[in-house]
């Protein structure tokens, strides 16, 4: 769901989702939409970003070749899994995981079964409309960025990864539906 006047995405989804506005998140949330917003990208854009469980945080081609890898530090973790609905299974996956930790070495050429399967053939397949459309959409949010653009973030759980913090108390009011 987007709002009309400026264009920014509202939380609707699941129930209980917080909106945060950029100025208002916490330090580990602002570093975590800087990645985000800095991370290379395949120039196909038929690649996905993938959180792996050594905790280094990839830009992958359809293929699964790295094109950019950041260290993820267990708040960055922290940070990108409060972003997704909530599963006890993430909390016990990424409990104890410290992508600083991992060998460079192994950023960008990780160890077997940490990256995803490639794209399958059939999802390669899209239409070339479809993948221009994508492009022209990724490219008018990179120009947003590099002028400064910081957008509201929509936090959806609050995952206990061991690290001792507390509960995470709403800066906004919630928006859910």
């Amino acid at each position: 769901m987007t709002d009309n006047n400026d264009n920014i995405p509202q939380c609707s989804f699941p129930p209980g989702s917080e909106r945060v506005e950029y100025k208002d998140l916490d330090p580990a949330q602002k570093e975590l939409s800087d990645i985000l917003s800095n991370i290379k990208h395949d120039p196909t854009l038929m690649g996905v970003v993938h959180l792996g469980q050594d905790g280094i945080f990839r830009s992958l081609t359809a293929d699964r070749d790295v094109v950019d890898a950041v260290p993820f530090s267990p708040l960055l973790i922290k940070a990108m899994m409060d972003r997704l609905p909530y599963r006890e299974q993430t909390d016990k996956d990424f409990r104890g995981i410290n992508g600083t930790k991992t060998p460079k070495e192994q950023w960008y050429k990780p160890l077997p079964g940490i990256l995803p399967p490639p794209l399958e053939e059939e999802h390669r397949e899209r239409s070339e409309e479809k993948l221009e459309e994508n492009r022209r959409l990724y490219h008018e949010r990179e120009k947003r960025v590099q002028g400064g653009e910081k957008r509201a973030v929509c936090l959806m759980s609050d995952n206990d990864l061991g690290l001792g913090l507390e509960k995470r108390k709403p800066k906004t009011t919630s928006e859910s539906g």
